[in-house]
């Protein structure tokens, strides 16, 4: 998601990224990075839930934006499994595959992206712009 506009008091509003709604995520925490610090933040739809976008989050339709990620997905009970498991185990993060179909470990792809924010951004909106 991106930050389309910042209001005087602090709130953010955001924008879709490919097939990213911020509505669909619904209530959960946030990081929001910035060009020399990253804040913490509750993404919610405030105490409206109707705005000029939310026809944009809920007439979306599977098959109307091919997806951003086309690749191989992994089963439901593997995911089932894997959330149980992080649920009663111990540690924060969690990657479920650990690695991709091409051998790419996940939590590398994720630290890439957050190493170098700007050329991952660049990348997502070039994805965006091109389907």
């Amino acid at each position: 998601m991106l930050v389309k506009r910042v209001e005087s008091d602090g709130t953010l509003h955001l924008t879709q990224l490919g097939t990213m709604y911020p509505g669909n995520f619904g209530l959960g925490p946030v990081a929001v990075l910035g060009d020399n610090e990253t804040l913490c933040g509750v993404l919610t739809h405030g105490s409206e839930h109707t705005t000029k976008e939310s026809p944009k989050i809920w007439e979306t339709k599977p098959g109307d934006v091919p997806a951003v990620y086309q690749g191989p997905l992994t089963p439901v009970d593997e995911c089932a499994a894997a959330i149980l498991a992080a649920i009663e185990g111990p540690g924060f993060e969690h990657y479920v595959p650990a690695s991709l179909p091409n051998g790419l470990e996940q939590k590398a792809l994720v630290m890439g992206k957050t190493s170098d924010v700007d050329t991952f951004l660049s990348s997502m909106s070039e994805l965006a712009r091109s389907s």
